[in-house]
């Protein structure tokens, strides 16, 4: 927990909203009450464990020092191998470590109790209390107990301090590296010489056929493929009622997500998806995508003309796009040249600025997978400046250009990224109240609004994409008394959909219906090769596991070869036996179980990828 919340105290400190002393005296308090109740040498424990995650600084580096503690306080406390059997050289980690003196006068306060003041044999005058204590090399003095309670106190305090000096000192792990281009820098270097460097958007979608002054339509090789098309009709998607809303007084049993909707998508047409937030723009999109399996399903979506079989669309779909260029690099595409070979990292931990982490997303997906011809976006802007967004969308049309399908959500573009698209379906409220050609500057969307009855005409200069959400809100719609979805719905442009989405429902005589000959696009040799290529990049690309985990391995096997020196040659007695017993059990725990518990920080943050 104490991780996790690391970058939070970082911002807060160097902000200087309060000294590292501020939290770490209140979270020590505050975990007395509760902790009392289970055990003093639990408070210890708290801060111990809080002092290796403030070290740390990160959940596999934090595990590794947690694990590393703890074999030192254990394998040394006295209990997995007694206190005479523990080497000379090692036996001053015997005196320091915490578990000790807990173990210590836990022991002399049970033993040395009344129920165990019996002899312990006709053959000595010592009780039974004090010749198990002496057995097992503890203490068997009664001042032990006070030793350890006061022992317990000091390293309590001892180990919040070092919390909070770990915490006002230590810097987080890696750093984010901004990567900048040779233009981007000489943009920097005029701006700070008082030079014009103002940059028109509009300037970078009007030239959507040039990379770096040169013509990219004159280069592009668009590879033979059937284009297709995507139908659909008479949607309904239907999800159960939350428990919460159910509490609140809700009767219905299921809540509808898409209301009769109805469209097509065309090879070569950029599609946008507008919609306020929560108006279903990208439950349709993920339903249309195959991404959504819960819940009720109704209605019918056709490829060019033959019903959807998900198993063969996963294969010509994706969440991102490709081009095939013939001497242009993929990166240099996006304008990403100066990226190539730098390492993505952790979203707010090291690697990548987070708009550098949004276009490289955006670029990988240009890397084929057998023929993909639909690509469904869901807000490739979001997060961007006005220069990264117009590189995006200039791609997304260069894309377009070659036959293929691109759909992406928008939720309030800018006026130059919104006239770039061909077609609109706007929504709300899981229905569509217009779906339909945008035309040059918007011509025919505002036409088509303006023509309803007490709807405001746009200002010159105003944000189409803007104007059209504020005239279509919930509240100018009770002011006007209107239903745009009704409106749409009897309109003459819902009829032309209508006879659009039936003429492609039905295969022509060019088409033919998709078929593979394997379920994977690759074979199984292959897929190892790369999946055993992705693993050692990802392995050594993490320095912080891989590392940590080397130097845990060799330190941990060279301490229990030190502790443990020819235990298995003693066999004199039976604490011998138990010495060694111990040692195994502790090179079983401390190194395998500990090297499986460091990855899986590792394995949770490629699940994501995997899926």
């Amino acid at each position: 927990m104490l991780v996790a919340k690391l970058p939070v105290l970082y911002k807060h400190r160097d902000l200087h909203f309060y000294p590292s002393w501020a939290y770490t005296l209140p979270s020590w308090l505050l975990s007395i009450p509760t902790s009392l109740n289970e055990s003093g040498f639990w408070v210890m424990s708290i801060a111990l464990f809080r002092v290796m995650g403030s070290l740390g600084r990160n959940m596999i580096v934090a595990n590794t020092f947690g694990s590393f503690a703890m074999l030192v306080v254990m394998a040394l406390g006295g209990y997995i191998i007694s206190r005479d059997q523990i080497p000379s050289w090692w036996v001053w980690d015997y005196w320091v470590s915490p578990l000790m003196y807990a173990q210590n006068a836990a022991s002399v306060n049970e033993f040395l109790g009344n129920s165990w003041h019996k002899r312990a044999g006709n053959y000595t005058n010592l009780s039974l209390g004090e010749a198990l204590l002496k057995a097992r090399s503890y203490f068997p003095e009664i001042y032990w107990y006070w030793i350890g309670v006061g022992a317990l106190l000091g390293y309590t305090a001892l180990l919040n301090l070092l919390l909070t000096f770990f915490l006002a000192n230590l810097n987080p792990l890696g750093k984010q590296q901004a990567v900048f281009s040779k233009e981007e820098l000489q943009e920097r270097d005029r701006r700070r010489k008082g030079e014009s460097v103002v940059t028109e958007l509009r300037y970078y979608l009007q030239n959507s056929a040039s990379i770096n002054g040169k013509y990219f339509k004159q280069r592009v090789m668009v590879l033979p493929f059937q284009q297709l098309s995507m139908s659909f009709s008479n949607i309904n998607y239907f999800v159960d009622i939350p428990v919460e809303l159910k509490q609140q007084g809700i009767t219905e049993e299921r809540l509808q997500l898409l209301v009769n909707v109805t469209g097509a998508f065309r090879p070569g047409v950029l599609t946008a998806l507008v919609g306020v937030s929560g108006a279903g723009k990208t439950a349709l999109m993920d339903f249309l995508a195959g991404q959504k399996t819960g819940g009720v399903i109704e209605g019918s979506i056709h490829i060019s003309g033959y019903p959807k079989r998900q198993e063969t669309f996963a294969r010509i779909s994706g969440m991102n796009f490709q081009a095939f260029v013939e001497e242009v690099n993929v990166m240099e595409l996006v304008e990403l040249t100066p990226l190539t070979g730098a390492l993505i990292g952790l979203p707010g931990v090291d690697g990548l600025s987070t708009e550098q982490r949004k276009c490289s997303t955006d670029q990988q997906g240009y890397f084929p997978k057998d023929e993909e011809l639909h690509f469904f976006m869901d807000e490739p802007t979001s997060g961007l400046d006005a220069r990264s967004a117009a590189i995006v969308m200039r791609t997304v049309r260069n894309i377009v250009n070659t036959g293929r399908t691109i759909v992406c959500t928008i939720h309030q573009p800018s006026i130059d990224i919104f006239e770039s698209f061909d077609l609109l379906f706007m929504k709300r409220g899981g229905e569509f109240i217009y779906a339909g050609p945008l035309g040059p500057k918007s011509c025919e969307l505002m036409k088509y609004f303006e023509a309803v009855e007490g709807v405001p005409k746009i200002k010159p200069g105003y944000n189409p994409a803007a104007w059209m959400l504020e005239v279509t809100s919930t509240a100018e719609e009770n002011r006007l008394a209107v239903d745009f979805a009704e409106i749409y719905r009897k309109s003459n442009l819902f009829q032309r959909n209508r006879e659009l989405v039936e003429s492609l429902s039905k295969p022509s005589s060019n088409t033919k219906e998709l078929n593979f000959p394997s379920k994977y696009s690759q074979s199984v040799y292959k897929q190892f090769l790369t999946c055993l290529w992705k693993q050692n990049l990802s392995y050594w690309r993490n320095p912080q596991y891989t590392a940590v985990k080397f130097f845990y391995t060799v330190v941990i096997s060279l301490m229990l070869g030190t502790i443990c020196w020819k235990f298995g040659s003693e066999r004199e007695s039976q604490q011998d036996l138990f010495n060694a017993m111990g040692s195994m059990y502790a090179a079983v725990l401390f190194i395998g179980n500990t090297n499986a518990t460091v990855v899986q920080p590792v394995v949770s943050i490629e699940r994501f990828v995997s899926y």
